[in-house]
């Protein structure tokens, strides 16, 4: 697991959601995330739904 995933899925909330934002805020000016698209899509079918709910956002920025 990549460290950017570990960052997504940690159990602590505010810090994940906080990433979670940097990197939407990021991929407005950049194709820097875009590689991890699949990523992004495949933590859509997580268990919690906090972390569809990242992804989705991640996948739409």
């Amino acid at each position: 697991m990549t460290d950017l995933v570990s960052e997504l899925i940690d159990k602590d909330g505010q810090k994940a959601f906080a990433r979670t934002r940097e990197i939407a805020s990021a991929s407005e000016f950049s194709d820097e995330y875009y590689g991890y698209l699949d990523i992004f899509a495949y933590l859509l079918s997580h268990k919690k739904s906090y972390i569809r709910t990242r992804a989705f956002i991640l996948c739409c920025s």
